[in-house]
């Protein structure tokens, strides 16, 4: 009997990390993928596959999050949300709609899909959600408040959202330390994150490189392959959890 494929949808999956997890899941072959993210650039760099679906959508309103749910037959099993944005701010107020910018990047963002999924989870159904939080929500950002904040809110919403789903799934919350990816090419760097990060990484490296036990920055597969554990069967009983993967920064 053949085995059924699981859905699994991923936004911002055009990424260093979201390629990373891609191609993590096309490997083990028990999925069918469908791969959200604003750039067109970003996704024709995914791997080409008959099980992989790529959306260009900039999940800006409730009607675009709708449509990518809706055109998913047969529901979504895995919901995975890396879709996310980085700007700098210094809590001055000079722009306050660089807070609106960020927060809704990165946190309404997954709010608005999560509800849009939930509401497609039939009585009897089962789902894995995996949200991307990062260690600026436990040590806080310099230069980038909003986007701390907003980090913040995906593990409250991860918890929530581990609650009301109660038997019925788990939600979980992966949080990356100090990653090296790699970029998108041609990406304005002012707004991605894998720019910015490798971009501040080559001015700090040897002071970050002091604050990680492990020393040494962390690599995008060994966070797809947490992501790979957390969607799984084998995690059916640990809900509500954010991880840190950070080499130990976090205790450092």
């Amino acid at each position: 009997m053949k085995k059924q494929l699981r859905n699994v949808l991923i936004t911002g999956g055009g990424g260093g990390l979201g390629r990373a997890i891609v191609k993590r899941f096309l490997r083990e072959g028990d999925s069918r993928l469908f791969v959200v993210d604003i750039s067109q650039e970003a996704l024709n760099l995914l791997p080409t596959s008959e099980k992989l679906t790529p959306i260009l959508n900039n999940l800006s309103s409730i009607e675009k999050c709708n449509s990518i749910v809706e055109s998913i037959v047969g529901g979504v099993d895995v919901f995975i949300h890396l879709a996310g944005a980085i700007e700098k701010d210094m809590v001055v107020n000079e722009n306050p709609e660089l807070w609106d910018r960020v927060i809704d990047a990165n946190l309404k963002t997954a709010y608005v899909m999560t509800g849009e999924v939930l509401k497609r989870l039939s009585e009897n159904g089962h789902i894995n959600f995996l949200y991307f939080s990062g260690i600026a929500y436990r040590r806080g950002a310099y230069e980038n408040i909003a986007y701390s904040v907003a980090k913040a809110g995906i593990v409250g919403l991860t918890r929530s959202v581990a609650k009301r789903l109660g038997p019925r799934g788990v939600a979980n919350a992966l949080s990356p330390g100090v990653i090296m990816t790699e970029p998108v090419p041609n990406l304005k760097s002012e707004n991605n994150v894998s720019v910015m990060m490798n971009e501040y990484l080559a001015r700090h490296e040897t002071r970050i490189l002091s604050q990680i036990p492990m020393k040494r920055f962390g690599r995008v597969d060994e966070v797809a392959d947490a992501a790979a554990y957390f969607c799984s069967p084998q995690c059916s009983y640990i809900t509500g959890q954010t991880i840190n993967i950070d080499g130990g920064i976090i205790n450092s």
